[in-house]
Order: structure tokens, then sequence, then C-alpha cells
């Protein structure tokens, strides 16, 4: 038998991905490929990445509650339901999905949970994709507003070191994560291709479902994270979801006025300069992560004292002003 561990890493269309495989577990066994069933979230498997952490991953606080030995109780039964379902299947190959294996500090468990649970020998190999650094500082400053007011961290997040975790477990496959490299242009059509997954059997194919707010928005919701969440930073809140929803209407109602959220070319430059790192991952895997955007890059000491997203994208000031007339008009009709 084979596992396929798809690791993230975290904004590389990996909810998409999930999606389709659940969308189409029956197809996906028709070619003997078994993307088990879970049950403490049911699109993917990261209910059973806790004994790999140290404590429970923040967004699963919801589902495991915050006491890590309960929770670790729910993960190992997770395990077992799916290693039930490995045992009664045919499939020659078990598809597993986490964005949250990437970063996990306890990655080389994984074999040892394996022969526990599955109990049967099995050839593991590994699937990660990889952004360029600017495109992933883009995604994560949307998804940590949703949640705080502060910029992402700009220093370096070791990617290599992270990689070479599970290097000696199994065959590693690392691919880049941008459309014009993905397989048909496209996340899904790119995983199926790199699986050995027939995409032209899949049915309801599912689209990155994060979709990108604009410049001018994403320096709203900052402005709106502090000065009514200034203290609550990484807490999704429900007046915050809110908020969001009335800036996408307020960008619907208005296509095309506001700016596609970009980095500022010379932030980007710093971003993505070439380091030995990523030398080495060209070299071993042949994603090139870094870019020349042909401009002087700020300096990294400069880049890390930002604290507004003014400071690092590029806007328009009058759509700025446009927008938060359209967020007070539609605000005070809400009220």
């Amino acid at each position: 038998m084979k596992i396929i561990i798809h690791a993230g890493r975290a904004k590389t269309g990996t909810t998409a991905i999930q999606k389709t495989m659940k969308t189409n577990r029956e197809r996906l066994l028709d070619q003997g490929v078994l993307y088990p069933q879970t049950f403490v979230r049911e699109v993917d498997h990261s209910g059973m990445t806790v004994p790999l952490r140290n404590r429970v991953q923040r967004s699963m606080v919801s589902k495991l509650g915050s006491d890590y030995q309960k929770a670790l109780e729910i993960s190992y039964t997770e395990w077992a339901k799916v290693g039930d379902q490995v045992r009664s299947t045919e499939a020659h190959t078990v598809l597993i999905s986490s964005e949250f294996l990437f970063g996990a500090r306890h990655i080389r468990k994984i074999p040892d949970l394996i022969q526990e649970y599955f109990g049967q020998p099995a050839e593991l190999s590994f699937l990660i994709y990889l952004r360029r650094p600017s495109e992933h500082y883009t995604s994560f400053l949307q998804q940590k507003l949703k949640a705080g007011h502060s910029l992402p961290n700009t220093g370096s997040e070791a990617v290599l070191r992270r990689i070479r975790k599970f290097l000696p477990m199994g065959d590693t496959q690392v691919r880049l994560f941008s459309r014009d490299a993905l397989y048909g242009n496209d996340i899904v059509a790119d995983f199926c291709f790199a699986t050995g997954i027939d995409f032209g059997r899949l049915e309801g194919l599912s689209s990155d479902s994060n979709t990108s707010i604009s410049a001018e928005a994403a320096i709203l919701l900052q402005e709106y994270r502090r000065q009514h969440h200034l203290k609550n930073e990484n807490v999704f809140t429900k007046d915050t979801q809110e908020f969001i929803k009335t800036l996408r209407l307020v960008e619907t109602k208005n296509p095309d006025v506001f700016t596609k959220i970009r980095l500022r070319p010379e932030v980007a430059q710093m971003l993505d300069r070439e380091t030995q790192d990523s030398k080495k991952i060209f070299k071993r895997f042949g994603i090139q992560l870094s870019r020349d955007h042909g401009v002087v890059p700020v300096q990294e000491q400069e880049l890390a004292g930002f604290e507004d997203v003014e400071d690092v994208v590029v806007f328009d000031p009058d759509a700025l002003q446009q927008m938060r007339q359209a967020l007070a008009a539609s605000l005070r009709d809400e009220g």
C-alpha cells in the first residue's frame, strides 16, 4: 500500500484540493485511492496532527478544545477510525491531507503512527506546495487581518529546514504554487497529476474559496481591528466577519474601482531575493522561489519595522476614500 501525505503548506490551494477530494470519495475509490472520512474536520485530516505538535493548533480549538491531553485523546481516536477504513479497503493508495503537517514539530512520528494504527507495511511519500515569499506574504497578510491587526512576521520561516524533516521518511515531491507553473494552470489538476489521480474522472471540482480582498479593504480591515479589537490579536470575532462581508459588498457594488492586493515592488523584491536556501531548493527540487522585480529592495530591518498595511501594499488613495464613504453609507443603512 502507498500512503501519500499532502502536507500543505498553508495558502497553496489546500482548501480547493481537500473539498474536491471529499466530494469525490467514491470516484477516487473507483481509481483505487482512499481519501479517508474524518470526524473532527470533515474536509481534511487535521484532527490527526495533534500528536505531531506540542499544543492544539489555534484554528482547531473550536473543534478540539484547548486542553492538549484531551485533544490528544480525540486525535488518537481519529487515527484509529482512519486505520479501520484503511484496513477494510482494497485501495492501493491512501491519501492524507492537512496544511498543519508542514510546520509540525514532531513530523517524524508519522511512520510509527501509521504502523500502530494502520497495521500494515506502507510506502510513504509526501507532497508539498510552496509559494514565492512575496505571494505567500500577501495571502498570509489577509488571513492574519481577519483575526488581528499586526502585519505578518517578515523573518525567515526556515522552509528548507522543514522540508528536510520529510526527506528521511519517504519520497518528497515539492511543487510551485503559481498559476503559470501548475499543470493545467489549476491546483486541483496539478495535485491529481502529481498523485496519479485521473482528473478527468472527478466531478464537482472546487476552486479556492479564500477570495482576496482589495488593498483598500485590507487597510480598512486593519483600522477596524485596531479600533475594536486592539488587545484581541489572533482572535476571530463575529463582528469582524460581518465587517468583512460589508467590505466585500462594497467591492461587488463597485467593480474595477479598487486595487487588487499586491506588495510594493521594493517590498516584494526584498522578500523574493535569492538566498542560500532558495538556491538549495532550486537545485534539489527545481523550484524557483526567488524573483527579480527590477527595483532596489527595501532593507530587511526597514520592512521589519513596518506596522501599517499602507506601508507594504500598492493602493489608490482616491479609491480608499471612496471605499470609506461607501462603507460608511452601507453601515448607516444596516444600522
